[in-house]
């Protein structure tokens, strides 16, 4: 059997990642006070752009998130030309614990933060004394299926993270029988299963509030994440963007959603320039430097802002409650502090990182944010 070949960058989704997770956190800085409640004053028009439209940062993830999966999925076929259960259960078990491992420390870091937090401050945005049946609901990634109040902000997507990701080797799974029993290719097989979902989700599922902690409210934009995938390899793609376009006009006429007008043109343009080949004054700036370092941190940033910026507001609230000032100066701290906890939480996520560190090299390298290679 042959290996899987390590994951080709793919500059515009570093570009995406860096973005997006950039307006994630002030978004979150907007949202949770009571920093923010002091500033808003001085800049109210931001703010509330922030506060109303930095979570759509979130959709681009979810495109993304298809994008690599059916990234993944295509060098693992390469390499094995199927996918039977046992594979399907072992590539979901290995997700689970990649999300886990800095997960379970930012969990960590978030009820520390919300312990000091209700020591310095009164904030009704701070979470309450844990219990464990709700630490172990998060642990287990199920917190919203079990119906227990979030210990952190975002949480709730690691845990939809996983059920997307499920829910695609399911579907290459059962590809995998389809094609064995009909004769069938099955990528043709893979690529029906993931437009039908796809649809379901945006026509029927994605209207229904009360379904939002299932993937399958969200496995549209994840779907067309795996369609942009799709029709990125390709040569001749007006066919496929025209069928996406008439799917993605169609579930906008039936109800308009500016979260699938975001998942839409995310995917549009990855399925276009999604390795910016015919693109290269663009593609060497993004696959060399600053946009890669980041877009590799970019998970353990989504996880690792919130208790930061948690704590950063505890004490600036605590010692400046007033002061426009300090606590304009406090939220650039929060995201600071929050860029460099995400550095430590990376050498966790990725065991190349922490290896790297290991020699002078190494720990000179990523100060000078040279060339990367792990796929972030």
């Amino acid at each position: 059997m042959r290996t899987p070949a390590a994951a080709p960058r793919a500059p515009l989704v570093d570009l995406f990642k860096v973005v997006a997770i950039q307006l994630i956190v002030w978004h979150h800085l907007a949202f949770y006070g009571p920093m923010s409640d002091v500033v808003y004053p001085l800049s109210p028009g931001l703010w509330n752009w922030l506060f109303d439209h930095g979570r759509l940062a979130v959709q681009v993830f979810l495109v993304m998130g298809g994008y690599l999966a059916a990234q993944s999925l295509q060098r693992r076929l390469m390499a094995t030309a199927a996918l039977p259960p046992r594979k399907v259960l072992a590539q979901v078990w290995q997700r689970y614990l990649r999300l886990a491992k800095p997960y379970w420390l930012a969990l960590l870091a978030a009820m520390l933060s919300a312990a000091l937090a209700r020591a310095l401050m009164d904030h009704p945005a701070t979470p309450g004394v844990p219990t464990w049946p709700q630490i172990a609901a998060h642990a287990l990634m199920l917190h919203d299926v079990l119906d227990h109040d979030g210990l952190s902000a975002g949480v709730w997507y690691v845990a939809i993270d996983l059920q997307l990701y499920a829910l695609f080797m399911l579907l290459a799974g059962l590809a995998t029988g389809l094609a064995r029993w009909t004769g069938v290719r099955l990528r043709a097989w893979l690529t029906f299963g993931c437009l039908a979902l796809t649809a379901l989700s945006l026509y029927a599922f994605n209207l229904a509030p009360e379904l939002d902690m299932w993937g399958l409210y969200f496995f549209g934009a994840y779907g067309l994440g795996i369609l942009a995938h799709g029709l990125s390899q390709h040569r001749t793609k007006w066919p496929g963007l025209l069928a996406l376009s008439l799917l993605l006009i169609g579930a906008l006429v039936l109800a308009w959603r500016d979260r699938l007008v975001l998942a839409g043109l995310t995917a549009v343009l990855l399925a276009c320039w999604g390795r910016l080949q015919t693109l290269p004054l663009l593609s060497r700036p993004l696959q060399e430097g600053l946009v890669p370092y980041l877009a590799q941190r970019s998970y353990a940033l989504f996880l690792i802002h919130y208790p930061v910026c948690l704590a950063v507001n505890a004490a600036v609230t605590w010692l400046w409650p007033d002061d426009a000032v300090f606590n304009g100066l406090g939220l650039c701290a929060a995201w600071l502090l929050s860029m460099a906890a995400a550095e430590v939480l990376y050498l966790v996520e990725v065991p190349a990182a922490r290896a790297s560190l290991r020699t002078w090299p190494g720990r000179l390298g990523w100060l000078s944010f040279g060339r990367s290679t792990q796929q972030g």
